[in-house]
């Protein structure tokens, strides 16, 4: 009797978990979509949510997946990063908007985002410069693995 506990708390892990995972899954709307002149394609995800009566936190998560195979262009070795992709991710978002204003509120964010970093993101060396920014802030990290801190 005492063997058949834990595998029903793990089944109910594994429930919950695929629970939280369409969760997650029902929540992600990709709102807009954009191909870039550098060959990047940028991602607007709708991550709003409900707070509070009839008042929501509008959130947009921006991401552009950068192949890896540009790191050789940046004169990086690409056995130093890993997986296929690095994910650029912003997000933008407003707080207190009412339920009626929430569609209005989403194409204002991704307006905005669009007026001020979309010619940076379709840059031809956006993919070079970011690849090169985010080695060095896995180097910085790594660096401060092994350092000692004094507080």
């Amino acid at each position: 009797m005492a063997l058949e506990l834990p595998l029903q708390v793990h089944d109910i892990r594994i429930i919950f978990s695929e629970a939280a995972i369409a969760r997650t899954q029902n929540h992600m709307e990709i709102v807009k979509a954009l191909s870039l002149k550098n060959g990047l394609n940028l991602r607007f995800i709708n991550r709003s949510r409900r707070y509070y009566d009839d008042y929501y936190n509008v959130r947009i998560e921006v991401e552009c997946d950068v192949p890896v195979f540009l790191a050789e262009a940046a004169d990086v070795k690409p056995s130093t990063l890993s997986g296929p992709n690095l994910t650029y991710r912003r997000n933008i978002e407003k707080m207190g908007v009412p339920s009626a204003e929430v569609s209005s509120v989403i194409c204002l964010l991704i307006d905005q985002f669009e007026q001020n970093a979309l010619s940076y993101l379709a840059a031809p060396s956006f993919p070079v410069k970011f690849i090169r920014t985010e080695l060095a802030k896995m180097e910085k990290h790594l660096g401060r693995k092994g350092s000692t801190c004094p507080f």
